[in-house]
């Protein structure tokens, strides 16, 4: 029975109960009080179905279910008509969905309207998704002027910045978004970005830490942060030639680079020379300086040398129980037996055998050498006792007489 049938029963049955002017009057007034209310309680139950449906579509949407929030908004159309609330959340539904184009065209048609806000802040986030940061800046900036209190607001134009290259920039909005909401994973994830673009890795550990993020999250945090930090470099170097401005001086050689050089290919002679011991260096470079020419000296000569360098290397360590005075030996054809010195001593027999040396010096002769090669020279020296040098080997001493040098053999 709808609000009108009842007006008129109540008229009808107030006009025959009676013919009273005032007393109809008053019972007229009755129904139309009746009728009012009547109309307004159905109001408010239309009014609340749509609030109810709206309600239920905007947690569709929170809960990512933008597919389906894009069929119920068509079936709220048709039934309670078109709002700007609605349209809104056509808009982002539309965006949600990679409708990109008419996402764009429903933000627009809100630009006048009182969702100005959220419109700019989606044609950001639209034009962030194409590339286009430096357009994603300015229709954030235009959001954020007219919601300041946003935090998501603030949020994503702090990441806008990040990506085109304004890390200084981006500090503030970051900033205000995590102190505004610092619940929020998506607002503590770019403030971690930021911080760790910007080096301030114990900062942005701290706070990953009280977000208690698992390491996944952590990787693709420090991921995005060092792709930050790269691009924002080379926007920087890429601003720096196209402004003109001189970029930090770097240390330029100051002669031409030199190709590298060959490797230089070693001779016979010089790979031969790099197995020759210390003495024998030696003795190559006296005879280079007395005009001898000749790359490697005889064997028996390289013996001598040898046994030479180990007496004049330890008379310059002198060793304690040396003996100093030889038995006589008036017989030179006679060979006989080395004595063994004392303690590992140099012998007066051992200084007789080296008394011959290239230069005319006598044995004994002091050489400066070395703390390691005196000490191989001497262990060469002992070595010596266990090979006989043949009889063959005569010399002339420096006194112009020959030396006969007899067989030695091993101490026994």
């Amino acid at each position: 029975m709808t609000a009108g049938t009842i007006a008129g029963a109540g008229w009808l049955a107030a006009g025959c109960a009676t013919s009273d002017p005032a007393a109809l009057m008053s019972k007229q007034a009755d129904a139309q009080i009746a009728l009012s209310k009547l109309q307004d309680k159905q109001a408010q139950e239309q009014y609340d179905d749509r609030a109810v449906y709206r309600g239920l579509i905007e947690r569709m949407q929170q809960q990512g279910l933008y597919y389906a929030s894009l069929a119920h908004l068509d079936a709220y159309q048709q039934r309670f008509g078109d709002s700007a609330d609605v349209a809104m959340l056509r808009a982002d539904a539309l965006r949600e969905t990679e409708q990109d184009e008419a996402a764009a065209i429903a933000y627009r048609n809100l630009l006048g309207s009182s969702y100005a806000a959220r419109a700019y802040h989606g044609l950001g986030l639209l034009a962030g998704r194409s590339g286009d940061f430096g357009e994603a800046v300015t229709q954030l900036e235009a959001s954020l002027s007219r919601d300041p209190t946003n935090a998501l607001v603030a949020s994503d134009l702090g990441y806008a910045l990040m990506r085109a290259g304004q890390l200084q920039q981006a500090r503030v909005p970051v900033m205000q978004a995590l102190q505004l909401d610092g619940a929020n994973p998506r607002i503590v994830s770019n403030a971690a970005v930021w911080m760790l673009a910007t080096r301030q890795r114990e900062q942005a550990t701290a706070l990953m830490e009280r977000a208690s993020m698992s390491a996944s999250t952590r990787k693709a945090i420090a991921q995005e942060a060092d792709r930050i930090a790269r691009e924002a470099a080379r926007q920087e170097r890429a601003a720096s030639r196209t402004n003109g401005t001189r970029p930090k001086p770097q240390r330029v050689a100051l002669t031409p680079p030199r190709s590298p050089a060959r490797p230089r290919q070693r001779t016979r002679a010089a790979r031969h020379d790099e197995r020759w011991t210390i003495p024998d260096r030696l003795q190559a470079e006296q005879q280079q300086e007395k005009g001898m020419n000749f790359s490697r000296p005889p064997r028996l000569l390289r013996i001598a040398s040898t046994a030479a360098v180990a007496l004049c290397a330890a008379s310059w360590m002198p060793v304690a129980g040396a003996q100093t005075t030889a038995p006589a030996n008036t017989n030179a054809s006679t060979p006989t037996k080395a004595r063994k010195p004392a303690n590992g001593a140099i012998g007066t027999d051992t200084r007789s055998l080296l008394a011959i040396q290239r230069d005319g010096s006598q044995a004994g002769a002091t050489l400066q050498m070395p703390g390691e090669q005196a000490a191989l020279a001497h262990a060469r020296y002992l070595k010596s006792f266990e090979h006989p040098i043949p009889e063959r080997f005569v010399g002339q001493s420096s006194g112009g007489g020959n030396v006969s040098l007899p067989g030695l053999t091993p101490s026994k």
